[in-house]
């Protein structure tokens, strides 16, 4: 019995390792960590950071379905301004390159 219970100790004691190890390298590098997320992810975690623990299970789904369109609008923000940027570097390569009277 007492191996059983060096096992189970051993395994939470690497989980937890393995676990804080993960979360130090996902800190510093988040990007190759998780990667890209999707756009439910993080219309989701927008939308689980909204909802207020002290509130009933009505309440605590409206606000979740709030914080997820927050998170949606977000997303197509990031993506206007994106875009937008990408405007804004093509138009300073062009005048690097043609000079001040290229046109719009």
């Amino acid at each position: 019995m007492r191996n059983f219970f060096r096992t189970i100790g051993i395994l939470w004691f690497g989980g937890v390792f393995a676990f804080g190890a993960w979360g130090t390298y996902a800190y510093h590098n988040p990007e190759s960590a998780f990667g890209e997320p999707s756009e439910s992810t993080v219309a989701t975690v927008m939308g689980l950071a909204s909802v207020d623990a002290d509130s009933d299970f009505g309440d605590q789904w409206d606000q979740f379905q709030d914080g997820r369109e927050r998170g949606k609008n977000l997303l197509d923000e990031v993506e206007r301004t994106r875009e937008r940027a990408k405007d804004e570097i093509a138009k300073v390569k062009a005048r690097k390159q043609y000079g001040d009277d290229w046109g719009e």
